[in-house]
């Protein structure tokens, strides 16, 4: 997960990785008020993980080569 505040505007934004995380925490977020009254409104947007930019991922997005699916051996060369 990860947690951006834009100071200026106030608005924030948190972006999960897996999808499946998403779900439960959206629901939590309705019932436990976190942000006491000064939420004012949320929304559940699914972008395409195409068009999030490669620094939020922390690690470099440009394929680099062959990966094996887990569990086989890479092929011989």
């Amino acid at each position: 997960m990860l947690f951006v505040f834009f100071k200026d505007t106030g608005y924030s934004e948190i972006m999960f990785v897996k999808s499946e995380d998403v779900g439960e925490d959206f629901r939590s977020l309705e019932q436990d008020k976190p942000f006491g009254s000064s939420l004012i409104d949320y929304k559940l947007h699914h972008p395409s993980v195409a068009t999030l930019p490669a620094e939020i991922f922390g690690t470099p997005t440009q394929r680099t080569g062959f990966m094996p699916q887990p569990g086989k051996a890479p092929p011989a060369v």
